[in-house]
Order: C-alpha cells, then sequence, then structure tokens
C-alpha cells in the first residue's frame, strides 16, 4: 500500500501555501512638530506617483524618496480616497475635518483664476490649504494599487498597496509628519510573523478594495493627534 503523510505533515504542507503577509508600515514626525496646535484640516484627494520610463521605482513628489510600484486599477486615486476619508472621520480624532465640498470649491476657483499651478508638488495643496485657513493638509500619492488575479483561494497575482501620506503646514510647506504603506499579500513560508493578518483575512487572497480598507484603517491609527480619553466619572 502506498504511503501516506502523517495529517499533521498534510495541514501544516497547506498551511505555508496560505496567503499572508503583515503590512510594512513607517511613521515619521518633524522635530518640533506640536499636533494640539493643529485643530482644522483638510485631506486632499490622492494623486498617483507614476514610474519614470520603464523603472519600475516611482518617487514622492514631496521628500523625493522612491518606491516600488506596480500597475494601478483605473480607479485607485477614488477608491483608496474615499476609504482613507471615511477611516480619517471614524478615527476620534479631536480636529475639525474640512468637508470635501469646501476642498472642491477651494480647489475650482484657484484653477479658475489661475492662480496656482496644479502640479504633484504640494503647491496646489498649499494654495487649498490657505483658501480653507487649514491648520495642516493631508496630501498623498499612490505607486501601486494592483488587485488580484484569480480566486479567494487560488491566485496568480495578489493585490497590493502602496502609498505615503503627508500632513503639511500650509503656511510654510514644512512636511509635519509622514506615513509610508506598503503591502502586498505573500505565502506563509515568506512571512512566518503576520498571523494577525492571517486570521483576519482568513487564509483567502483578498482583493484591492479590502486591502486598500485595511490601509486605511492603519493610517487612521497612526495620525499624530489621538482621541482624548473619557474622564471618569467619581461617585
Amino acid at each position: 500500500m502506498p504511503s501516506h503523510p502523517p495529517l499533521a505533515l498534510a495541514a501544516l504542507a497547506l498551511l505555508f501555501t496560505i496567503p499572508l503577509r503583515a503590512a510594512e508600515v513607517t511613521v515619521e514626525k518633524a522635530k518640533e512638530f506640536d499636533p494640539s496646535r493643529i485643530k482644522r484640516v483638510a485631506f486632499l484627494p490622492m494623486a498617483r506617483a507614476l514610474p519614470r520610463g520603464e523603472e519600475l521605482r516611482a518617487a514622492c513628489p514631496v521628500t523625493k524618496r522612491s518606491f516600488d510600484s506596480c500597475a494601478m486599477e483605473d480607479a485607485a486615486e477614488a477608491e483608496l480616497s474615499r476609504a482613507l476619508a471615511r477611516a480619517f472621520l471614524g478615527s476620534g480624532a479631536q480636529v475639525q475635518w474640512i468637508p470635501q465640498s469646501e476642498i472642491n470649491a477651494a480647489h475650482d476657483m484657484l484653477k479658475k483664476e489661475g492662480a496656482v499651478s496644479l502640479n504633484l508638488h504640494g503647491s496646489w495643496q498649499a494654495a487649498i490649504g490657505k483658501e480653507l485657513s487649514a491648520d495642516a493638509v493631508i496630501m498623498g500619492f499612490i505607486y501601486c494599487y494592483r488587485d488580484r488575479s484569480g480566486t479567494a483561494y487560488a491566485s496568480a497575482r495578489p493585490a497590493a498597496v502602496g502609498f505615503c501620506l503627508h500632513l503639511v503646514d500650509p503656511a510654510t510647506g514644512e512636511v509635519l509628519w509622514t506615513m509610508r504603506y506598503s503591502d502586498e499579500q505573500r505565502p506563509l513560508s515568506e512571512d512566518l510573523l503576520a498571523l494577525p493578518e492571517f486570521i483576519k483575512r482568513k487564509g483567502r487572497w483578498i482583493r484591492v478594495e479590502q486591502m486598500a480598507e485595511e490601509a486605511a484603517t492603519r493610517a487612521a491609527s497612526e495620525l499624530p493627534w489621538k482621541k482624548k480619553p473619557q474622564e471618569k466619572k467619581v461617585r
């Protein structure tokens, strides 16, 4: 009779093919930055940071740092912007988020007046911040937003998301806070330390929309201001 591997070994072999990898997150703050002075914030829609020529890396227009890039879905900016906006509004941060309608109106007015060049280097973002009397603007750039190919249990190409966010003082142009986020699903055999991701994703190859929601939740948790704890009532 042919011999069969023990059930435990078979299960282990299967486990090592399950998609799993923890996202890579880096956060930096300016040395003298005081988050408590930020009261009114505008979150501006994300923009694409495209690679040059045939290179596989894209440079952030603000920090000039380079990142691994990938092909992006057509709705990348809209989908990630919506996910981030929802997460920021629900984060409990003690700031006033300027409504998107006001941001759009300021953008249209500045564009019509030709008051600013609409480029990706921060000039129009700072101009909008000034127009809205914002203490800071959050601007960001996507350099990877790829959906999976295949199904939840068999994917030839995994989903991937990569972007950077910057909290900028519109009065000075100073970058007060920066977050870089990169995530691409890989088999468990390539990363044994990311078990929380395995549990959260139920061992499945997820879609890029779900990855964007996860990324937005993480970004909201990394914002430089925190919700003030509620005071306990003394009986």
